[in-house]
């Protein structure tokens, strides 16, 4: 997979070397270190996934409630595996990225490709969503945001 564990394994590497050089871990670092972990967990960023997920990736992240899924294909899944990937992790929220936009000039499908035939889908008129727990909507619904560029 790509960054959907930046966090996770920025402390395993910390961990091994505090291990290496037996260093005492402050209790501040523990605490940062498991909050870091659980909004990681909370939030995925897919970032160029190029291939569909198997079960056993699906069970390695764990539940998500806000996936952000690449769909413009060409460097990463296109659509359909974009759509194959939201249905196999379930998320509350899937919001696409890395599609045609009218200022981008790369060779990328647009998100409406992604969107077609697709149930509960909310375009929002800006770049940010904010989201809280208790609103996380059921079954699965595609927040489209505007491109901040």
């Amino acid at each position: 997979l790509t960054a959907e564990a930046t966090v996770a394994h920025a402390i395993a590497f910390a961990r091994a070397t505090e291990a290496a050089l037996r260093c005492d871990i402050p209790p501040r670092a523990i605490v940062v270190r498991a909050v870091m972990g659980e909004l990681e967990r909370i939030a995925c960023h897919l970032g160029d996934l190029g291939h569909e997920l198997t079960a056993e990736d699906a069970i390695a992240l764990g539940p998500i409630s806000v996936l952000l899924v690449p769909v413009g294909g060409n460097y990463t899944v296109d659509a359909e595996g974009a759509a194959a990937v939201v249905e196999r992790l379930r998320p509350a929220i899937a919001i696409p990225m890395h599609y045609r936009t009218p200022k981008t000039n790369l060779p990328l499908a647009s998100v409406d490709e992604f969107l077609a035939g697709r149930g509960r889908v909310r375009q929002v008129s800006g770049s940010e969503l904010e989201i809280s727990a208790d609103s996380l909507p059921e079954p699965t619904e595609i927040v489209v945001l505007q491109p901040a560029l």
